[in-house]
């Protein structure tokens, strides 16, 4: 086990495990997902399609879908 290794499994809280994987820790110590999340949450909300908006924001709704086989995320799918 390398030192890094062991210096951020020291600074975990209590029953957190470390995973090493290629994009689990970036160099600001951030989960890469977590900080993804946080800008895919960011764009939603902030992103403007014009006139079409609902239009593409719904077919971007039944695209997800169709090609993921989950349902969109309560929050998400448009007048809620």
């Amino acid at each position: 086990m390398t030192a890094r290794i062991q210096s951020i499994e020291a600074r975990l809280p209590p029953g957190v495990t470390f995973v090493s994987t290629p994009t689990c820790i970036t160099s600001a110590g951030l989960d890469s997902d977590e900080a993804e999340l946080r800008y895919l949450r960011w764009f939603w909300a902030n992103s403007d399609f014009g006139p079409a908006d609902s239009d593409v924001r719904d077919r971007l709704n039944r695209n997800y879908e169709a090609e993921t086989g989950e349902t969109v995320p309560a929050g998400y799918r448009g007048e809620e």
